[in-house]
């Protein structure tokens, strides 16, 4: 009887489900539309959740203009009813060392989420990449280099998306690839990748490689740093246990 009635709500819904796929290279302000990503000039066309790349430039010691970069994500409204969870391999410090184990028919389960608050508005995930995607995802050998992680993100009842952020080092980008579907279910067709990307080079100034973050008083916020470390300047931070955000204030 149980198998009659899986199969009856399969037959009902199939005819209906989509999936698909888009990609983009974050610039200024990147949100989940209704099937797609799209990409703002102005923070004030975003609603809900959405990633952006922050930039401070300065000269080094030896006049060398260096640009250094934050990527961030942030929901500037509750009402959105959307939700965005980090895998776990990036978020559960015991996983930090371990091969990525995805699979298409993904168990959300195996995703932190993130919640968002009046004391956390946003987090810099630019901690957390590193290179143990690219063994898991579909990519060319030249962008083996490149540093990313794995996003689940789900727009109300609309969709689930599963998504591949990263960065692309010998290109100076920041990508989002994602797969899409909105039978309800989080399995997926695929795991994304980086084909469709469109990856133009890096520009004259390079993003310096060390992790640092904003200084306050340039920006509306300070993202918090998902692993623990202080954001610069002396801001509280966010450490993650058993999946929740825990608000450590600076003594």
């Amino acid at each position: 009887m149980k198998k009659f009635v899986l199969l009856l709500i399969a037959l009902t819904i199939a005819p209906w489900a989509r999936t698909w796929e888009d990609a983009k290279i974050l610039d200024y302000y990147t949100q989940f539309e209704d099937d797609s990503l799209d990409t703002f000039g102005l923070v004030e066309k975003t609603q809900g959740i959405y990633l952006y790349i922050y930039g401070e430039g300065n000269d080094d010691s030896m006049g060398v203009y260096r640009e250094y970069r934050s990527l961030n994500v942030r929901n500037n409204s509750n009402d959105a009813d959307d939700s965005i969870w980090v895998s776990k391999y990036w978020m559960d410090d015991s996983l930090r060392e371990s091969p990525v184990v995805m699979d298409a028919d993904v168990d959300p389960g195996d995703f932190r989420l993130l919640t968002f608050d009046s004391l956390h508005t946003e987090y810099d995930l630019w901690p957390l990449l590193d290179e143990r995607a690219e063994k898991v995802s579909d990519t060319d050998r030249l962008l083996s280099m490149r540093k990313s992680l794995f996003l689940l993100y789900r727009k109300d009842s609309s969709y689930y998306a599963l998504c591949l952020l990263g960065y692309y080092p010998s290109r100076c980008e920041y990508y989002l690839s994602c797969q899409f579907q909105d039978d309800g279910t989080t399995n997926f067709e695929k795991i994304p990748d980086i084909e469709g990307v469109p990856i133009y080079g890096c520009p004259t100034s390079l993003p310096q490689s060390s992790r640092r973050t904003p200084t306050v008083g340039l920006r509306e916020g300070v993202p918090y740093l998902i692993n623990g470390s202080r954001s610069r300047g002396g801001a509280s931070s966010v450490i993650i246990r058993n999946g929740q955000p825990k608000l450590e204030l600076r003594k």
